[in-house]
């Protein structure tokens, strides 16, 4: 009895970490569409700046002078550097993320697996307890000769 015992807090326990698994795949999942949705509104909103009218913005710029073009352009060239940069952080990090989710994938596939076997172990457990009543019976029986003969 005390070996069904540890299997079915075994039971217990790899449930509860399938659940914790479960838990955050689905917060990893939740936070990656977050990201791709911000990615997606930042790509719509470029994509507005580039298609609109462009006389208006060359009328600003020929009032400008030559040390303020310079400079808003190399701001520009900054600016434009540092959102690059920051692309592919973001890359990175959502390969990251997707590697992690992976390995927690991995990690719950597993858990499942042991969470199967230990479910096999306590059946096997139990069957063999009864297989042993069973034994302990019929020897009781035979000892006693009261097992029926024909």
């Amino acid at each position: 009895m005390f070996c069904f015992d540890i299997n079915a807090h075994r039971l217990v326990t790899l449930n509860e970490q399938i659940e914790v698994l479960d838990a955050a795949i689905e917060f990893r999942n939740h936070s990656i569409a977050l990201r791709k949705e911000v990615m997606k509104k930042d790509s719509e909103l470029s994509g507005f700046i580039n298609s609109s009218d462009n006389s208006f913005i060359k009328d600003r710029l020929s009032l400008l002078s030559q040390e303020d073009l310079c400079l808003m352009f190399e701001q520009w060239f900054q600016k434009v550097l540092q959102l690059r940069l920051q692309e592919e952080s973001g890359k990175h990090n959502m390969r990251v993320l997707e590697v992690e989710l992976e390995m927690e994938r991995e990690g719950r596939r597993k858990a499942e697996l042991a969470l199967h076997q230990a479910k096999l172990d306590a059946e096997r457990l139990t069957t063999s307890q009864q297989l042993v009543g069973i034994l302990l019976w019929v020897l009781y029986k035979v000892q006693y000769n009261t097992f029926c003969t024909v």
